[in-house]
């Protein structure tokens, strides 16, 4: 008589509400005989009441892990111009921003905020806005310099984040990290 083998094909874990749920699919001789959504019962015992400190160990680490990658995001300060091409450097600064959040970084955009409210043709607005922008930076663990043209305001900000020590990367527009020597400076403004 030969014996039906069952196996789980997939599994699949998702988040919802701070609980786990695992999507798995059951297959009988590759008929699938169960499908859906369940919620994760971390339990010591197996499914036949046998004690089973290994896999309660892993799927425990698991859980443990994702909580840690939720609870803390390094921020970063996105540096990149915002002067010239208003329009296109604000939605290219939002594209970099959307890049460290898909990350795991928290982005701090200055030039996105601070100009909806401060006049950026105002030199004496302009220098304010750079001001509270450097009380930004000293929150961050990262600098992230973005795109290939270096404006009056981001060398300011970099001269700035180099005199405080501040760990600096550089980007291209295509978000790929370059070394610093590659990079254009051109100043417009």
């Amino acid at each position: 008589m030969a014996t039906k083998q069952i196996f789980i094909k997939k599994i699949r874990r998702y988040l919802y509400d701070e609980a786990s749920f695992f999507q798995w699919v059951v297959e009988t001789d590759k008929k699938p005989v169960e499908k859906g959504v369940f919620p994760l019962n971390i339990n010591k015992f197996n499914s036949e009441g046998y004690y089973d400190p290994t896999a309660y160990e892993a799927m425990t680490m698991i859980e443990k892990e994702e909580r840690a990658l939720r609870a803390f995001r390094p921020i970063v300060y996105i540096c990149s111009p915002f002067s010239g091409d208003v329009e296109g450097n604000v939605k290219a600064a939002q594209g970099y921003s959307r890049y460290a959040v898909d990350n795991g970084y928290i982005p701090i955009a200055p030039h996105l905020l601070f100009p909806q409210f401060l006049d950026d043709d105002n030199p004496k607005e302009r220098e304010l806005g750079l001001f509270f922008g450097n009380a930004l930076m000293s929150k961050c663990s990262e600098v992230w310099v973005f795109g290939g043209v270096i404006s009056a305001g981001m060398e300011a900000e970099i001269k700035r984040a180099k005199w405080k020590n501040y760990r600096l990367r550089y980007f291209n527009e295509s978000c790929e990290e370059v070394s610093d020597y590659a990079r254009v400076k051109n100043s417009p403004r």
